[in-house]
């Protein structure tokens, strides 16, 4: 393969030991400038690190035999392993809300609040996603900023809110106790081996490191990389940090290196996406413009997709008619999360506490029903609207009826989160984006007014990614594209009739899997 002009500014500061920091945009060739860095390394004894287990198998085929292809997770592993008196079952299990209760000796109703009351498993849901957050940061012991503040919590007057917070903290802090004493039922978990590891700062015995999707590394393995002496690369696109929520810091903002190289020409798209993703770019202050490939042509305007990105899990839900009624349709990820939504409706309408942190302080169904109604949570609001009008057991029968494989797919189905490093000849971005950008921005008399630069940034990034998919088109939600200032090029229609716009609904974490013991 022939460098281009970029990929040889890389080259340069690598082999001159330089630390520095690679801004790679979307489909400009980031593995393989990493394969190139490798390859002339030369003696030097290299380290790749990325967090998924996936990534790491491709990598190992590719890197040469002095480059070790690791996750972050399978190195805190092998230290905590030999270092510590910790069993495979403390290390490699987590806890449920109901384990964590009973390890707690949590009663019934242990929070009561003038609001509304916490049941015993909603509350050790909570904990336990608190202390989470806590091992994802560099904070060495849990602090009220690690208490999440989602479903109606979100709703409490901030003197409520900090009260609440005093009292969970105290069994945050009496968990992670649990959980780091080898002697003990609470399970330390990835998270928690991963954190001990980066409390004790180990030294990475290798000459150059590689940390891929840096943008995605959390607090607590940017620690770890910044104790380290030798040549560090952060390799990633600061504007597909898209996982706040799993305690990402986006590494190639919080890294001030003296150097910076940067990869600009997409091999993915050809100029048509790359313009209008660019327009995106320049809202989220990118110093440089993406462009497209010369010998590619790309879109933005209608296409017959290949896959329908959402930005929420429940979103999906509004597609599945369609995607089931045009043909085979895999949702990627499978559906174990949408199952948990509509078990969580069922516990719900039976009266016992639910298990989705957006259903966190509700007792009933019939509550929640009620409280979509007064306030003004318009994502919930939907989902809930979905439920009541095809009931859960309709869309459990949806599921049911999607393809295992996406090879005996027509149509694919995807949130943007697990869309992220994916790519599909043509790709529709679902209408849920523009309710996200209407809770941040307002066009008035003056043009664009954003109300939350963060929040507003958070949603740019999440739609950079979903447009970034495509080969060969992509087709926008309306409302984003106005605000970005972003014109079809093309208007001719090639979308089966009677695909129409879906409403939004609300927003559900994923989680990746993780292999401990993987090399």
């Amino acid at each position: 393969m022939i460098p281009t002009k970029e990929q040889e500014q890389a080259m340069k500061l690598f082999q001159e030991g330089r630390t520095f920091r690679i801004e790679a945009y979307a489909g400009t060739g980031k593995t393989s400038t990493l394969e190139m860095l490798g390859r002339n390394s030369g003696a030097r004894k290299g380290l790749y690190i990325a967090f998924n287990t996936s990534i790491v198998g491709k990598a190992k085929s590719k890197f040469p035999k002095n480059v070790e292809c690791r996750t972050t997770h399978s190195l805190a592993w092998r230290t905590v392993r030999s270092h510590g008196d910790y069993s495979n079952e403390k290390l490699r299990h987590s806890m449920n809300g109901p384990a964590i209760a009973d390890f707690l000796d949590l009663k019934e109703d242990p929070i009561r609040l003038p609001q509304f009351t916490v049941s015993r498993v909603s509350f050790a849901n909570l904990i336990g996603r608190s202390c989470k957050q806590f091992m994802l940061s560099i904070d060495e012991k849990p602090e009220r900023t690690h208490i999440l503040r989602t479903g109606r919590l979100e709703w409490l007057a901030d003197s409520d809110f900090d009260e609440f917070c005093e009292m969970t903290l105290v069994y945050v802090r009496r968990l992670w106790q649990g959980m780091i004493d080898p002697h003990t039922k609470a399970m330390l978990g990835h998270d928690g081996y991963l954190k001990l590891w980066s409390l004790r700062c180990p030294t990475i015995s290798n000459d150059f490191i590689l940390l891929d999707e840096a943008q995605d590394t959390n607090a607590a393995v940017l620690s770890v990389l910044k104790c380290q002496t030798c040549q560090v690369v952060y390799v990633g696109d600061p504007y597909q940090q898209i996982y706040e929520w799993r305690g990402a810091i986006n590494a190639m903002e919080k890294m001030h290196t003296e150097d910076v190289s940067y990869l600009t020409k997409s091999f993915r798209f050809g100029e048509g996406i790359a313009s209008g993703a660019t327009k995106v770019l320049r809202k989220l202050g990118a110093p440089k413009e993406l462009t497209g490939h010369d010998t590619k042509v790309s879109h933005i305007g209608p296409v017959e997709p290949v896959a329908i990105l959402c930005r929420t899990n429940a979103g999906l839900f509004s597609w599945l008619p369609f995607g089931i009624g045009y043909g085979p349709c895999h949702i990627v990820g499978g559906t174990s999360e949408l199952e948990r939504l509509l078990d969580d409706v069922r516990r719900l309408k039976k009266g016992v506490a639910a298990i989705s942190p957006e259903f966190f302080g509700f007792s009933s169904w019939k509550e929640l029903v009620l409280y979509v109604e007064q306030e003004g949570d318009q994502q919930l609001r939907t989902f809930v609207k979905l439920v009541e009008v095809n009931g859960e057991e309709q869309l459990l029968e949806w599921l049911k009826q999607t393809t295992e494989t996406e090879e005996e797919a027509r149509i694919v189905l995807s949130t943007a989160h697990k869309a992220k490093g994916r790519e599909w000849p043509t790709v529709l971005v679902a209408d849920d984006f523009a309710s996200a950008f209407d809770r941040c921005v307002e066009i008035g008399s003056q043009g664009l007014r954003i109300k939350n630069e963060e929040q507003f940034k958070a949603e740019a990034r999440l739609f950079y990614v979903a447009m970034t998919r495509g080969l060969d088109g992509v087709e926008l939600p309306k409302i984003p594209m106005l605000y970005f200032g972003i014109t079809p090029t093309t208007q001719t229609t090639v979308r089966p009739v009677g695909m129409g716009v879906i409403p939004p609904v609300t927003h559900t974490q994923e989680e990746p899997y993780i292999d401990p013991t993987s090399e």
